[in-house]
């Protein structure tokens, strides 16, 4: 991989030099295989270099310290040292991991249902049951925001009818935020939680508009952004907007969703103008430039994680001032997580 200067000095932020912080460990975790029966739980430095296996599994999360990894297994979770070294079978529940909080003491998980788990007992508190679209912490990692659905459906999130719920991971019965049985994805922000909601008069076509919404923590102040999305992202192969993450400026990353991932946009709530971000490579020629999609975003919001292409899926840390991708992996890889 060729580096320049400014790509070099990206490279050491993203790693930490100079931090101080040398307990923590910068990883980006990722699968390879092209199915569940043959996935490899992979683990790489944070710019994409020594890439090595790390055990067979699933849905692979790297701890906010980078020095544990969960990992989905068919008998449970595991939690496997960033080295390889050791392997905890952490519980034999049937949940893959999904994220850990803040302090490295508990992990969301879910299959069918939605659970929190703690780290050092393996204990499972079981928040809700049915079906699941998207769900996000708290900054100080005490509560959990989900959609909920009662059950899945086959028209998806058209026909599922989620509303949001907040929940204390501590314990406790869920609160109720909406009503409306068309909210999803949330994502929890400093001040508010964004998410998706579908049009108010639900036809077909109105499941490839939807907007962006906020609401407080305790159900008042429900607001649209944008109470649907424009005429040119909601048409077929487009699904409207979809939150992803706040970042540092107070505007929100959102992913403009297809049926291969969340293209991505900044969304700034004040003005409500929406940038399309136009993700590109000078190593790369115009004609054979694919589209990326962004999934992660680092604490900073200077930096997000993603993946895209065709036949070969480059995993990729994205730039979100400019777009520009420094491409780190390539290959039959997919999942990706990091704990920049």
């Amino acid at each position: 991989m060729k580096r320049t200067a400014s790509g070099a000095c990206l490279l050491c932020l993203l790693a930490g030099c100079g931090s101080g912080r040398g307990k923590v460990e910068r990883h980006v975790v990722f699968v390879r295989g092209t199915a569940p029966e043959n996935a490899v739980v992979w683990i790489a430095d944070a710019d994409g270099g020594h890439a090595r296996r790390l055990v067979r599994g699933l849905t692979p999360v790297v701890s906010p310290d980078g020095r544990t990894v969960a990992i989905g297994r068919t008998d449970g979770i595991h939690l496997v040292s960033s080295d390889g070294k050791r392997d905890h079978h952490l519980t034999s529940a049937v949940l893959n991991p999904q994220a850990w909080s803040p302090d490295g003491k508990r992990l969301v998980a879910g299959v069918a249902k939605l659970a929190v788990v703690d780290v050092d007992s393996g204990g499972v508190r079981v928040l809700a049951h049915g079906a699941f679209y998207g769900f996000g912490l708290s900054p100080d990692g005490r509560r959990l925001i989900y959609a909920r659905a009662p059950r899945e459906s086959i028209e998806g999130i058209c026909g599922a009818r989620s509303d949001l719920y907040v929940a204390d991971v501590d314990g406790g019965s869920p609160a109720r935020l909406t009503r409306d049985g068309r909210s999803a994805f949330p994502v929890w922000g400093p001040r508010r939680i964004a998410f998706l909601r579908m049009p108010r008069r639900l036809r077909f076509y109105d499941c490839f508009a939807p907007g962006i919404w906020t609401v407080l923590a305790d159900g008042s102040h429900l607001r649209a952004i944008v109470a649907r999305a424009p005429r040119a992202l909601s048409r077929q192969g487009f699904y409207g907007l979809q939150p992803v993450a706040w970042l540092g400026s107070g505007d929100l990353l959102v992913g403009v969703r297809t049926e291969w991932g969340n293209e991505a946009a900044i969304l700034n709530p004040r003005t409500r103008q929406l940038r399309r971000l136009m993700l590109h490579s000078a190593n790369v020629p115009r004609r054979s430039r694919q589209r990326y999609y962004v999934d992660k975003v680092s604490r900073d919001g200077r930096l997000a994680l993603g993946a895209g292409g065709d036949e070969k899926i480059t995993i990729s840390i994205v730039r979100i001032g400019d777009g520009r991708p420094i491409f780190i992996i390539r290959g039959s890889v997919w999942g990706p997580d990091w704990n920049r």
